[in-house]
């Protein structure tokens, strides 16, 4: 859904720092999404620290922040 706007990778200790925005401020979405990437990435040895960070600017527009294949998969083209 383009979502994920940074990801920030420290070579040395793999702390890790990742920016990401939701469809709208009210997405009930976002705690499961965020507590998500942090189950994820714990799974991985070389990680670290990992940061979440949601941020609203530039507002989520899917016709800029979808991917086509995505845009498919959900039936908007």
């Amino acid at each position: 859904l383009g979502l994920v706007r940074t990801v920030d990778l420290d070579l040395d200790n793999g702390d890790t720092r990742i920016e990401m925005t939701l469809t709208t401020p009210a997405c009930p979405l976002g705690p499961y999404m965020e507590d998500s990437i942090h189950q994820t990435l714990r799974q991985l040895a070389w990680v670290g620290q990992v940061e979440v960070v949601i941020v609203w600017e530039p507002a989520w527009v899917p016709e800029r922040d979808m991917s086509e294949a995505a845009k498919r998969q959900l039936g908007w083209r």
